[in-house]
């Protein structure tokens, strides 16, 4: 098979570009993922990408998200919910509000895919029941939380921050009580699939949150030539050593991807486009939860960095210690992260059921129409000192600004809902 190398991209934040090839002598030591993902190549030829950052990122036992929390100042990422309790608590009041349109079934779980440490959905949690609790009584609504998580490092910290006993590891789901009362339960499971085995679908509510999750789930790159879609792959260079990103000399059956949909025909020659076959499985996943009981009811969140209608083009990059990096170098260390292509995901949903889109809008957009500032105001008057009413108000600045140093526009929020459900709070101005 003939291959032609190409140089690394390295993307700064949602712009791309093309470095000088990595010096050889500044590549450290194999570690033990690199070592086997050489291997690998060795034996089987170059990798498709999503193969390549599936080892590096979920590997069972060297991979970045089973092996460690990645999360805040000691982290290699900070992300919304640990910037401020505002962020899940607006998220939790537009649940509620969501609950309430849909006439308050009584019967609700809340599935959270990719929970972190657990922060934004004890903050959910936390303005949601507080509402239920107040205006419906403790005994209006049986609500339990699902937890989509495979690490059993990040399934310790939630536990520790959502639970009010200890959990029961013994059987084929991890299982606990909440701190939030309403007859709630914690679950946790593996996958997507495994949801299915702990609801009931027909009479259950699904309520789903997916903050900076779809960011994750591996891609595969294509690039568009003169003579045709072809693949881009991972290989091992034949002389330094390093992993080099490679595209393939000849049309593949995988080409097909791109091909087959409309939106890629318009991209401009040599654009290399980015394609998640597992955000397409997600995508169809959460429509079918939020539609498959008798009441018609359910929603789900997506909040995410990425396009709001444009396709993502070679978004890929590594990040680690707060800062971006080759995603390339020190495999099992470093996360890897990509923008999200949310009119993907949007047709997915739709390509599964009947559903409603709303959005994407810009996060400073959302948390504005759902009334954040009134919250800041709350805040500050409750504080203590100057010194915390000025943290409040950086945490708001930085949630909802739209410059260089701000999260409101880089970050889009999207709501899928059943068929019929065109409207919602925080969509609407």
């Amino acid at each position: 098979m003939s291959l032609l190398l190409l140089n690394i991209p390295r993307a700064l934040g949602r712009r791309c570009v093309s470095p000088k090839r990595f010096n050889s002598s500044l590549v450290p030591k194999k570690n033990e993922l690199q070592e086997l993902i050489t291997k690998v190549i060795g034996f089987t030829g170059p990798l498709p990408l999503s193969q390549f950052m599936r080892q590096c990122l979920t590997h069972p036992t060297l991979g970045y998200y089973t092996s460690r929390d990645p999360l805040g100042a000691q982290g290699d990422f900070v992300t919304s919910p640990e910037i401020s309790q505002m962020f899940g608590e607006l998220i939790g009041v537009w649940f509620y509000s969501v609950w309430n349109q849909q006439r308050c079934p009584s019967n609700v779980n809340m599935v959270e895919f990719g929970p972190g440490r657990g922060t934004l959905m004890y903050d959910v949690m936390s303005s949601f029941t507080k509402l239920v609790k107040r205006r419906h009584g403790d005994d209006s609504l049986s609500l339990n939380l699902i937890m989509v998580e495979a690490s059993h490092v990040l399934r310790q910290k939630q536990a520790s921050i959502l639970g009010d006993s200890d959990v029961d590891a013994t059987g084929e789901y991890w299982k606990g009580k909440s701190r939030f009362g309403l007859n709630n339960s914690i679950t946790w499971v593996d996958t997507e699939r495994d949801v299915y085995e702990v609801i009931d679908m027909k009479r259950d509510t699904n309520f789903i949150i997916a903050h900076e999750f779809f960011d994750a789930l591996p891609i595969n790159q294509y690039q568009k030539t003169e003579e045709g879609w072809r693949e881009i792959l991972v290989d091992v260079h034949p002389d330094t050593k390093e992993f080099v990103l490679v595209k393939q000399a000849k049309h593949t059956s995988a080409c097909a991807i791109p091909e087959s949909q409309e939106r890629y025909n318009n991209v401009s020659l040599n654009t290399t486009v980015e394609i998640s076959p597992e955000s397409y499985q997600y995508s169809k996943v959460i429509a079918d939860l939020i539609s498959i009981n008798s009441r018609g009811t359910g929603a789900a969140l997506i909040v995410d960095y990425g396009t709001l209608n444009e396709v993502p083009e070679n978004t890929l990059r590594g990040i680690k210690d707060h800062k971006f990096t080759s995603p390339f170098k020190d495999l099992g260390e470093v996360d890897l992260s990509v923008d999200v292509d949310f009119q993907a995901i949007a047709h997915a949903a739709r390509d599964s059921h009947e559903v409603e889109i709303l959005g994407p809008i810009e996060q400073g957009d959302f948390l504005h129409n759902m009334g954040i500032t009134h919250r800041v105001k709350q805040l500050c008057k409750r504080a203590h000192d100057e010194a915390t009413e000025h943290n409040i108000e950086k945490a708001y600045h930085r949630l909802v600004d739209k410059d260089s140093e701000g999260m409101g526009k880089i970050y889009k929020f999207m709501g899928i809902l059943p068929k019929g459900y065109t409207t919602s709070m925080g969509f609407n101005q």
